[in-house]
């Protein structure tokens, strides 16, 4: 199941529970970070980020990590960094009834309410290598 607003369910300090880069690990060829927060009891919030969002790697990924917590409520979002062909952006990423992709790019007051679901732990999590804007937010 998947949601594309946590805004009103956030029950206290979201916690960071799982960061792992590249993700999948068994897949050569892919250098996601996959970062996951419990926003709330039976909630989670799913970052994925890399330099070039691919629609079509990311379905099957979604899915993939909706069947390793199978019994919460997800909702996923996508981080953009900076490259030569983008000034970076987030999104959220919802799959549809029919199993389609649905990608809503925000910016500005919607990018700081992420920051307010995710807590602070959001610019934390950069890679320590990159020091561009968007790996751990603005």
């Amino acid at each position: 199941m998947t949601h594309a607003d946590d805004r009103d369910t956030t029950a206290g300090t979201p916690e960071l529970v799982r960061v792992e880069d590249p993700w999948p690990p068994d897949e050569p060829g892919l250098a996601l970070q996959l970062r996951v927060w419990r926003t709330a009891p039976g909630r989670l919030a799913v970052m994925f980020a890399d330099y070039d969002m691919a629609g079509d790697r990311l379905t099957p990924l979604i899915r993939k990590v909706m069947a390793e917590y199978p019994d919460d409520s997800i909702t996923f979002y996508y981080e953009e960094v900076p490259n030569p062909l983008s000034t970076g952006y987030y999104a959220t990423l919802v799959l549809t009834d029919d199993g389609r992709l649905s990608v809503t790019i925000f910016e500005g007051a919607a990018a700081w309410d992420l920051h307010h679901i995710l807590g602070p732990t959001l610019g934390e999590t950069g890679r320590p290598d990159d020091d561009r804007l968007l790996w751990g937010g603005p």
